[in-house]
C-alpha cells in the first residue's frame, strides 16, 4: 500500500485536480478491476466524508488519521 501511495505523491503530488476527476479515475479503475469495485466504493465514501473525521496532516503529514482496527474507520463514517 505505502509504495503505491508514495508513488502517487511523488509523481502527481503537486498537481491540482477536482474530486470529479478522481471519481472518473475510480470508475476507470473499477472497469479494469471489477473484483475490487467494493473496496473502491468504500474508499470513495471515505473521501466523500473525510472532512467529518478528525485528522491533522499538519501535525502528521504522512498519517493524518491514527491507525484503527480493520473496519473501525468505515463504521465511523457509516460506509461499511
Amino acid at each position: 500500500m505505502d509504495e503505491g501511495i508514495n508513488l502517487l505523491r511523488a509523481h502527481r503530488g503537486p498537481q491540482k485536480v477536482s474530486f470529479s476527476d478522481i471519481a472518473d479515475h475510480l470508475f476507470d479503475y473499477c472497469d479494469l478491476h471489477p473484483d475490487e469495485a467494493e473496496v473502491i466504493g468504500r474508499f470513495a465514501a471515505f473521501l466523500a466524508a473525510v472532512e467529518y473525521i478528525p485528522h491533522d496532516h499538519d501535525a502528521h503529514p504522512d498519517r493524518g488519521i491514527p491507525a484503527q482496527p480493520v473496519g473501525a474507520q468505515a463504521r465511523a463514517i457509516n460506509v461499511g
